[in-house]
């Protein structure tokens, strides 16, 4: 017959040795494999971990230890829910702890995204705490089925009446991993809005248009409509400059005249070389575009502004004409 005292014993003693290695192989030996890499981070995440490892695994066996033969023990029962309650606030002080380090970190390593970084550790923070108010109900023989049906209820209450705030969160944390634009970046928003971006938000994005115009748009905008990035993965940007020539131009000289005055203006990019193409026979001219680089996308309107002057000025003084509009009106005379 099993002596349980005996065994309830060994098991205590157990995992009192069991503590003490655990400690041991925390303090030194993965210590010795944090102290390798360059941030610290790791070193205070081990060192708060350990000490709810070492005090779980002493429960643990105290539990085991206080465990009865029988269930007629109201007292031992009580002892043991209080044990396994104390395992769960450990855990729950020590994982909070952890996450404050992780996005203190996380905010200073992206200081850009700072308004983020709150607002996740507000989520996991009530995230634990609720867990962990389950996991103590169940613990101590509540029923919890009716808290979680009605906390489901709650929520999609909640979700309907703030549906478009979740909708902008969910929009500012897809940005936040694609990173489609950043702060800085040229953007042109359906197609009407051009200008910088100076902040992205949880709930929206602020651009500012060469207007000194600050325009707040709601991030499931952005996520939902095309958004267009002057600045891209290349700072530089290609411009196109659509003008006209009249059918009786000569369209060797004309390109050679237009490709001069891009090549002579210091804002235009050598690399890629600036082209002509020819792109339709219109009513008035033919239709063409100058294709040209410049640096700066910020720059844009400036530099389109100037080489609309050179451009006219230098095909007037080769005899170029741009045409406009023209209709012949038809007058019949009507006899008798």
């Amino acid at each position: 017959m099993i002596d349980y005292t005996t065994l309830n014993v060994s098991v205590l003693f157990v995992s009192i040795f069991v503590a003490i290695i655990v400690w041991f192989f925390f303090s030194f030996v993965l210590k010795v494999f944090v102290k390798r890499t360059q941030n610290e981070i790791d070193d205070q995440i081990l060192k708060i971990v350990k000490r709810p490892v070492f005090w779980t695994i002493i429960f643990i066996g105290v539990y085991f230890f206080l465990k009865p033969v029988s269930d007629s023990s109201v007292y031992l029962e009580v002892l043991q829910h209080t044990i396994v309650t104390l395992v769960i606030i450990l855990w729950i002080w020590e994982s909070l702890r952890v996450s404050k380090i992780v996005f203190s970190e996380i905010e200073s390593r992206h200081g850009k995204y700072s308004d983020v970084v709150p607002f996740l550790n507000n989520i996991t923070r009530f995230t634990v705490f609720v867990v962990a108010l389950f996991i103590l109900l169940e613990t101590w023989g509540v029923n919890i089925g009716p808290l979680i049906a009605s906390a489901g209820i709650a929520g999609l209450g909640v979700a309907f009446a703030a549906r478009e705030t979740i909708s902008n969160f969910f929009g500012g944390m897809s940005i936040f991993f694609d990173k489609p634009y950043k702060i800085g970046d040229y953007v042109i928003i359906e197609g009407k809005h051009r200008g910088v971006v100076i902040d992205i938000g949880m709930r929206s994005t602020k651009v500012k248009t060469r207007d000194n115009v600050l325009i707040t748009i709601p991030n499931s905008t952005m996520i939902t409509n095309a958004v267009i990035n002057e600045t891209g993965f290349d700072p530089k940007l290609r411009v196109r400059l659509p003008l006209q020539v009249a059918y009786s131009t000569e369209l060797e000289k004309a390109e050679q005249v237009i490709i001069k005055t891009l090549k002579d203006n210091k804002n235009v990019l050598k690399e890629p070389e600036p082209v002509v193409r020819y792109r339709s026979f219109d009513d008035s001219g033919i239709s063409l575009e100058a294709l040209f680089s410049i640096e700066q996308p910020k720059e844009k309107g400036v530099i389109v502004h100037q080489m609309i002057i050179d451009i006219h000025k230098n095909l007037n003084k080769e005899g170029i004409s741009i045409p406009f509009p023209q209709r012949d009106v038809h007058l019949h005379k009507q006899q008798g």
